[in-house]
């Protein structure tokens, strides 16, 4: 009756869609969609199957959970921003690793751009933000061989090995020690040295 699949006789529910076919208080036949029973008044059974099937469809995340999540996520973010291991997210220039920031300075100066490449000297180092092809050849390649760093709290220390092209009048493969520190979140190079 309310699903049209046919309903053995005898039957108080529709065994396709749950819908209740008698009225469980008095045994009056039912129609579709009535919601007391015309002989006595009884209230009729919601069919629990199409309850279940709505709920399934909609199959909607609890939103407790979308607090712990969000929590979590908020947790996460701060837990790195602050501590001494925020060197695996990059967060506008934040918490980048010591490695990265030697990285990005080499590109900067292999594009001549030395105010990109200031942003990462600390004040303390005599850094020539104007400095132009005068002291930096044209099209300069700097090619990393090896980099391996240590840090320690806000201490870090990169060894890198470079070759640069065109070559240098010291020569190639360049060696060089390059210490940074941590200051409010960014790693700042505060001493460049060949070893």
């Amino acid at each position: 009756m309310h699903c049209g699949q046919l309903i053995d006789s005898g039957a108080n529910f529709c065994g396709g869609c749950g819908g209740q076919q008698v009225c469980s208080s008095c045994d009056d036949p039912l129609t579709k969609g009535q919601r007391y029973c015309a002989k006595c008044g009884d209230e009729v059974q919601k069919s629990e199957v199409s309850t279940v099937e709505s709920k399934q469809g909609r199959r909607s995340f609890p939103m407790f959970m979308w607090a712990i999540l969000g929590g979590l996520v908020v947790l996460f973010f701060f837990q790195y921003l602050f501590s001494d291991d925020a060197e695996v997210f990059s967060f506008g220039g934040f918490n980048q690793s010591p490695e990265v920031v030697v990285e990005e300075v080499f590109e900067a100066v292999e594009m001549g751009d030395m105010q990109k490449a200031g942003r990462f000297m600390d004040t303390s180092l005599l850094w020539d933000m104007d400095f132009d092809s005068d002291g930096v050849p044209p099209y300069v390649t700097i090619d990393v061989l090896d980099m391996e760093s240590e840090t320690s709290g806000n201490y870090s220390s990169v060894y890198a090995t470079v070759e640069v092209y065109p070559e240098p009048y010291f020569g190639n493969p360049v060696s060089l020690f390059i210490e940074l520190e941590r200051v409010n979140g960014k790693w700042m190079i505060y001493e460049i040295d060949e070893y």
